[in-house]
């Protein structure tokens, strides 16, 4: 079990979910520049400060561009994109 209580191991729902993982916005509105983009949260704690994170981003959106000092991986799947350093 991770530190939320949920399993270590998530199994695929289908259409790139996985069961007992929520589909979150990606941040809050009118926190900064993005579009069409949802994370879920694959993996957190297990005596770790770290989380896998799956994105997805559909046709014609955006994130940004970030620096953490927290510890996370982001899983990419499918699709393509590029790197904008500038809006």
């Amino acid at each position: 079990m991770a530190s939320d209580g949920k399993p270590l191991v998530r199994h695929p729902s289908g259409d790139y979910r996985w069961e007992g993982v929520d589909v979150l916005r990606y941040k809050d509105e009118g926190s900064a520049p993005f579009r069409d983009v949802t994370r879920q949260v694959l993996f957190e704690g297990g005596g770790m400060p770290t989380q896998l994170r799956y994105f997805e981003v559909a046709p014609g959106g955006w994130t940004t561009l970030e620096r953490h000092e927290h510890v996370h991986a982001v899983m990419v799947i499918r699709g393509r994109g590029q790197c904008r350093t500038t809006w």
